[in-house]
């Protein structure tokens, strides 16, 4: 499925400022009505707490694996090629004349971006970039998720998005997830619909929809079949407590089984020298 590009029209540079960085430059588009683009603080930031716990987990999830893959730029640490930035639920605008056209990612990923970070991202100013990985988790309102959101990413320049429905409820039969990816051409198109897993090629990992004891939630798995499943922070420390506790466990057996062993031989070596006794 290819996005109907009536806002961006594949073009980097707009009358009205709009960038694409990530597209070739063609032929203008036509005038286009910003004001249905357009949202406020408030509007945004509005979630459920299913939702806000989908989108943090997932964060958190992320972070882990650029830390396992050597992304990270932490302090004391060799220069690295590329690093990745993760944040989420931060305004990028590319309007410069309608600031208030952006999108809001629930989780994003950019790779080796302007430091210090902005509060939101501006792609008429020099250094900010549109994400290379986005997610949005869909809201009661999936009409925007759906149909308002692709093309927005499309014009922003972003070069995936997936779009994660909890309840797979999305409407003419989608399912939970839905994947966008930027062509070598520009053109942004739909990768996989309804799927229940999907490959996501900037994060060269995959994502899978499952439920678990907290209810649906998008984990980022290392494998097709969601066997290795990346942890969260929280569940990373659970794994390191539980490891430390069945390290100290097995150290306290192992502590206990030579006690016996050497009780043991000390009967054995009073035996004998019962034995050998004239």
């Amino acid at each position: 499925m290819t996005r109907n590009r009536r806002a961006s029209g594949g073009a980097v540079g707009y009358d009205e400022g709009m960038r694409g960085p990530r597209t070739q430059p063609i032929s203008p588009a036509p005038p286009f009505d910003w004001s249905a683009w357009e949202i406020d603080e408030e509007e945004d930031m509005s979630t459920s707490p299913e939702h806000d716990r989908i989108s943090t987990e997932f964060e958190s999830a992320l972070r882990l694996l650029s830390r396992e893959r050597g992304w990270t730029r932490e302090a004391g640490s060799l220069p690295v090629a590329r690093w990745a930035f993760i944040c989420k639920e931060t305004f990028f605008a590319w309007v410069k004349a309608r600031p208030n056209v952006r999108v809001s990612p629930d989780v994003y990923l950019i790779w080796n971006p302007v430091e210090p970070a902005p509060s939101s991202w501006r792609l008429w100013e020099l250094g900010h970039l549109p994400p290379d990985f986005a997610l949005e988790v869909a809201s009661e309102d999936r009409r925007k998720e759906y149909d308002v959101n692709p093309d927005k990413y499309d014009a922003l320049g972003a070069t995936e998005l997936v779009i994660y429905d909890p309840h797979g409820l999305g409407g003419r039969g989608r399912g939970p997830l839905r994947r966008y990816r930027r062509q070598p051409d520009g053109r942004f198109e739909a990768q996989e619909t309804g799927e229940p897993v999907v490959y996501s090629s900037v994060l060269d990992a995959w994502l899978v929809a499952t439920v678990g004891d907290d209810g649906y939630s998008l984990r980022i798995s290392r494998d097709p079949h969601g066997i290795s499943i990346v942890p969260t922070l929280f569940e990373a420390v659970l794994q390191a407590d539980r490891a430390q506790r069945d390290a100290l466990a097995e150290a306290d057996a192992e502590r206990r089984r030579r006690v016996e062993v050497e009780r043991e031989l000390e009967q054995l070596r009073a035996l004998m020298a019962a034995r050998a006794a004239p």
